[in-house]
């Protein structure tokens, strides 16, 4: 039951960097979503917004397959923790900063991010203590 819970964490964390990834290739719905100053239209702004969403839905692929062997790929989880989640909050925050992100938007991406870190956090714990009470052959 538990490794089963630990891959739904996976999936869960695999779902999101798909959304985001998806948000990031469409502008005018991520200025929406996150409540952006402006939208994003300038090419020298989509093409990093598309590469960023490259990197997203590789990240998506890593955390499924991560899920096929939760306990013995448990590093990828904490990989999503930082610098994934950490990296994406700071980026935020200089958006927020620099009065690019809405305050309300920012608190909505760094309530959603704890969330998922801490849910993440609790899988990788779990996935440990799964390694520990299968011994050393892992």
């Amino acid at each position: 039951m538990k490794i089963t819970a630990i891959r739904l964490c996976y999936a869960v964390g695999a779902v999101v960097d798909a959304a985001v990834g998806i948000l990031l290739l469409f502008p005018a719905l991520l200025a929406e979503t996150l409540s952006l100053a402006e939208v994003p239209s300038r090419l020298s702004e989509r093409i990093p917004l598309a590469m960023t969403a490259a990197l997203l839905f590789g990240w998506t692929g890593l955390l499924f397959w991560g899920a096929r062997l939760p306990v013995e790929r448990r590093g990828v989880l904490l990989l999503t923790i930082f610098p994934v989640i950490a990296g994406i909050a700071l980026a935020v925050l200089f958006g927020w900063n620099g009065s690019y992100v809405s305050t309300a938007g920012a608190v909505m991406i760094w309530s959603a991010q704890g969330l998922l870190a801490c849910l993440l956090a609790w899988a990788f714990v779990s996935a440990r203590r799964c390694a520990i009470d299968q011994g050393p052959h892992q």
